[in-house]
């Protein structure tokens, strides 16, 4: 069983009332009522939307009220595809998705969500990477938010949705020649690793996963690891394929860009801190409660877990790196120099 960090269980448990009371503060200065729109590209029972309630608590106490953010799930406002222009328009102030969305207009979009085998550390260590270390004077966070400033967006940061993807299988997985030959729902840079292993890959919304599994129309699914327990998959599928590709893969909150720049500092600052202090880790300590119950409950709900060998996961890397990686770094500069970020923070030639 693979080692956890304590980080995000720690500081929701025990330290959340300190964070909302640093975030009050002395009494902030700003618009005497901001009201904003928050559409998820997830559904209510999903923890990216669940989580959301300790972060408005903490705006709400901060702002004594002024500070209103409405939520709204998935497709209830517009349609997921058109979060990105939605935002940019004004007709939400927030978006709540994950870059892979976005490939086709941000060119380093796949690489700001994570390629796999790209982040491999710690929550801490990933956090570096992206908002501290710059070793040719920018980091890979200011490198998102020019790329997402040509669309009209404000990239607030991203957050970490844990280990990806998890693999929920209703065929048994030994060795990466097992692949071969059957269907994987998938997409983005995890699909073309699983058609580099002889995988026929092909897309279908969550929603029609579960059925899809149960009448074969795919072999295997591919989520976040809430999809076993939290969507009864192990009802249909019997194995779950360890180890996951990237020990993190990255979710985002992007902000209408005048609407933020309008914002008073004071108002900022005390958004950016409950992310960042309260949003990003919660969500990652409920990710984390969410592989324990995987692997503890194995038995009593009747699932497989099979663990590929260490040669397998590094061929699996080894694919990512010299094709998937190869390949966005050439997309646009940008692409480029952010990878060239990540492989100088590991040491990677």
């Amino acid at each position: 069983m693979r080692k956890k960090l304590i980080y995000g269980m720690v500081i929701v448990a025990f330290l959340l009332p300190v964070i909302l009371a640093a975030c009050a503060g002395p009494a902030p200065t700003g618009p005497e009522k901001v009201t904003w729109r928050h559409q998820c590209a997830y559904d209510s029972s999903d923890k990216e939307y669940i989580t959301l309630t300790n972060f408005i608590d903490a705006i709400t106490l901060a702002t004594g009220g002024n500070f209103e953010i409405q939520t709204f799930p998935a497709e209830t406002v517009v349609p997921t595809e058109e979060l990105l222009s939605a935002v940019a328009e004004g007709v939400v102030e927030v978006g709540h998705a994950a870059g892979g969305y976005w490939k086709g207009v941000v060119p380093v979009a796949n690489i700001e969500q994570g390629l796999p085998g790209q982040y491999t550390g710690t929550l801490e260590e990933w956090h570096e990477l992206q908002y501290d270390y710059a070793p040719n004077g920018r980091t890979l966070e200011e490198i998102y938010r020019e790329a997402y400033a040509k669309q009209g967006v404000f990239h607030l940061g991203s957050h970490s949705y844990d280990s990806y993807p998890a693999v929920f299988s209703a065929v048994p997985i030994h060795t990466l020649s097992d692949y071969d030959g059957v269907i994987v729902r998938a997409s983005g840079a995890p699909g073309d690793v699983f058609a580099a292993m002889g995988a026929s890959v092909t897309w279908l919304p969550g929603a029609e996963l579960y059925m899809a599994l149960k009448l074969g129309t795919i072999d295997i699914a591919t989520w976040s690891c809430e999809g076993l327990i939290g969507y009864k998959w192990y009802e249909v599928c019997k194995y779950v394929i360890m180890p996951p590709m990237s020990t993190h893969s990255m979710s985002h909150f992007i902000i209408n860009q005048a609407v933020w720049d309008a914002l008073s500092d004071d108002y900022k600052n005390i958004y950016e801190t409950a992310y960042h202090d309260i949003y990003i880790p919660q969500l990652y300590a409920h990710y984390l409660a969410e592989w324990d119950k995987i692997y503890s409950m194995a038995d009593s709900l009747g699932y497989e877990i099979i663990e590929l060998s260490d040669a397998d996961a590094a061929e699996m890397m080894r694919i990512s790196m010299e094709e998937i990686w190869v390949d966005e770094a050439a997309k646009a500069p940008e692409c480029k120099e952010a990878l060239d970020i990540v492989k100088s923070y590991y040491g990677i030639s």
